[in-house]
């Protein structure tokens, strides 16, 4: 079965722009080898031609401009809307710091008590902003914050948001680096 790898966004740098404003900038489907019908060589340049554009798609992300916010929450409605007709197996990359800082949360700024994580988990719900996302695996390779209290306070958040969407995140696919990938 056909992997399909896409990388971040590109568009407008504005607030809250991550979900109705979403382009990828590759988006390619990565054919599965077969030792029956395939040409080894053939299939191997394959591979190597989508790393170069995966590669070459990072660096230029790395230079392009930032958003001042971050919207994370939105790009868990976008993988909702990517996943839902796809019956492929469902793997969330996420490549950020998790500091999620839009119109929805500041987490850097907020008291992340399970009070606060219940009632911004439950505002979503009411207003049909929490995904759907059953059997999603969620991968987090860049997390962050200013010190280590925080980090746990946004890591606990980030872990009950995503057991709220019906995706799985197991602790340790949650950090500052990815100590393993499986998929």
């Amino acid at each position: 079965m056909p992997s399909r790898a896409w990388c971040n966004t590109r568009g407008p740098t504005g607030v809250g722009k991550t979900y109705e404003a979403f382009e990828p900038v590759v988006d390619r489907e990565v054919p599965p080898f077969s030792m029956l019908g395939d040409n080894r060589l053939t299939y191997e340049d394959s591979i190597q031609k989508t790393r170069n554009e995966l590669t070459a798609a990072l660096d230029n992300l790395s230079r392009a401009k930032r958003s001042p916010k971050t919207d994370i929450m939105n790009v868990f409605m976008l993988a909702q809307k990517v996943f839902q007709r796809d019956s492929r197996r469902h793997i969330l990359l996420l490549l950020s710091d998790m500091i999620e800082d839009s119109e929805s949360a500041d987490l850097l700024n907020a008291d992340i008590s399970d009070v606060f994580i219940r009632h911004l988990i439950e505002s979503r719900k009411k207003a049909r902003q929490l995904p759907e996302l059953p059997g999603t695996i969620v991968y987090v390779a860049g997390a962050s914050a200013p010190n280590a209290h925080k980090m746990y306070e946004i890591e606990r958040f980030w872990s009950e948001y995503v057991r709220a969407t019906g995706a799985e995140m197991s602790p340790s696919n949650y950090g500052p680096a990815l100590l393993h990938f499986d998929e």
